[in-house]
Parts: structure tokens; sequence; C-alpha cells
């Protein structure tokens, strides 16, 4: 076998071998969201379509703000895909990606847009000056300037539920018991 040939083979082999290292370290990560802490409806909005439409075994990580984000799916974070940018909120460009022909999630993705992108001026849907109180106030109790995705998900699971219902009844959106229990874990 000439030098040239077993040069070839290998460089073949240790391309197969860092391909395959690299292509298990990300099945590793494939069903983790990883998203800065905080308390807004846009990053709980996302991280419940993520989890309700996108990929129903996401698994959610959250690190301090500022963190580089070193594996699985940067979401709502500057260096993530699906970021709030000028025109778009994160869940908008999420929506993107994965469309949904579900109505209440398209109006879910205008109110995310309404209170993210609109921000300077009088908001459009009276559901969006809702939502963000309803946040703060979660987010008041909680305490720890940030909202447990343990506790984001049933509440958009109320919110879904609110504004399915078109009763404009805002009594639906209480804090889930989940919410309560993640207090005292802080």
């Amino acid at each position: 076998m000439s030098n040239k040939v077993r040069i070839f083979i290998l460089m073949l082999a240790i391309s197969a071998i860092g391909w395959f290292g690299t292509q298990a370290r990300a099945d590793d990560s494939t069903h983790i969201y990883v998203t800065w802490a905080g308390a807004e409806p846009d990053k709980g909005a996302s991280a419940w379509f993520i989890k309700r439409y996108v990929d129903h075994d996401a698994v959610f990580r959250v690190v301090p703000q500022g963190s580089l984000v070193d594996a699985g799916t940067p979401f709502d974070v500057p260096q993530g895909r699906y970021r709030r940018v000028h025109n778009a909120s994160t869940l908008e460009t999420l929506l993107r990606d994965h469309p949904s022909q579900d109505l209440v999630v398209q109006r879910l993705g205008n109110l995310m847009h309404d209170i993210e992108i609109n921000q300077w001026r009088p908001k459009v849907f009276a559901e969006s000056q809702i939502l963000e109180a309803r946040v703060k106030n979660i987010d008041e109790e909680i305490g720890q300037g940030g909202i447990p995705m343990e506790c984001f998900i049933p509440f958009f699971d109320g919110v879904y539920q609110w504004l399915k219902s078109e009763s404009g009844n805002q009594d639906p959106l209480n804090t889930p018991e989940e919410c309560a229990a993640t207090k005292h874990r802080h």
C-alpha cells in the first residue's frame, strides 16, 4: 500500500471519528433548550410553544443572565436563532421555522409582538397588558428575578385556554400550583 493511500485512509478514519464524535454530542443535547433567567412573557410563551408544538421531550435549562450557551438549543438569548429581533418576538421567530395553523397560537404570537416589539406605543390588544401584569405578579410572588420553566409551561397552558375561550375573563390566568411549588426552591 502506498503512503498516499495510507494517508488517505488515516484522514478518512480521523474524519469519521470526528464526525461520529460530533454527532454523538449533538444527539445528547437534541432536546435541551437553554435560556437566560428572567420573567418575560415572550420567554415563557416561547418555552411553552417549544414544549407543546416543537419538541414534546424538551428539557429546559436556565442559566444566569449574560452566560454563554455552550450546549443545547439557545432561545431568547442574543446568540440564539430564536430570539427577539427588531421586528419579531422570540415566539415569532420560532413560528417562522415551525409554523402553526392553530389560530390561538397565531394570536399568542401577535400578543408577544405587541408586548416585545410594540414596547413604546400603546398596546394594540388588551390581553397584552393582562399577560404582562400576570407575569410580573408571578415573578414578584416567586422572587429571585426569574420564573422557572416548570411554572411558565402550565401558566401558558392556562393562557392558551383563556385565549381559546374568548370569554375575556381574566380569572383563568391565576398563578398555577407549579409556581407556588417553585417559590420554596429558590
